[in-house]
């Protein structure tokens, strides 16, 4: 029971943040679309701020890179990996996703908060790109070059879902095919010989 009103609590302020930003929803607003007595806020979470810190905690899946190590041996099938996982983001958790965007533009006071959990997931693409290039695998002139190239097209489905947001949702077989294309596109770029 307990579980559940958290839970309810942190979905309801997922969305309202993505849609409201965080500066326009009030804790009142997260307890109504949540149906919780909004003193639960505080007594779990402490505050908005916390309630901000705890979506992380809960829903970004960069938060278990380390249960996936093993993934990331073989720097093409590493990199295959992340990229699936962060274009999955933006289609199963296009809310936070959204929320990322918001407070990294914005330069918000969270912002930090945000880097704290991105920033890993980049360093681990930094570091695939970096031993695939070591290994003969992956050719680029430029690593910083590179790194912002395929960060662009890995979030391009994000800024697809955003322009397009009167289209009919994408079946899981579309997704699928927009990830493989991308992923394609960008072995093609790294000059990759044989994609897995």
């Amino acid at each position: 029971m307990e579980q559940d009103v958290k839970q309810r609590i942190l979905l309801a302020a997922k969305e309202l943040f993505a849609v409201q930003g965080f500066d326009g929803t009030t804790i009142r607003q997260i307890c109504d679309k949540a149906n919780a007595n909004i003193s639960l806020v505080s007594y779990y979470f402490g505050g908005k701020d916390k309630v901000f810190q705890h979506i992380f905690e809960t829903y970004f899946p960069g938060n278990r890179l380390d249960q996936v190590e093993h993934m990331f041996r073989d720097p093409l099938k590493g990199l295959q990996f992340l990229m699936d996982q962060i274009m999955s983001m933006s289609f199963d958790d296009f809310h936070l996703s959204l929320i990322i965007d918001q407070e990294l533009l914005m330069h918000s006071p969270r912002s930090e908060i945000v880097m704290s959990y991105v920033q890993p997931v980049w360093v681990k693409l930094e570091e695939l790109l970096q031993r695939g290039r070591e290994q003969g695998i992956f050719h680029f002139d430029s690593l910083a070059h590179t790194l912002v190239i395929i960060r662009g097209i890995s979030l391009s489905a994000k800024i697809d879902l955003k322009t397009n947001m009167n289209a009919p949702p994408k079946t899981q077989e579309e997704i699928t095919q927009i990830k493989q294309a991308a992923i394609q596109f960008i072995m093609s770029g790294l000059r990759v010989e044989t994609v897995v």
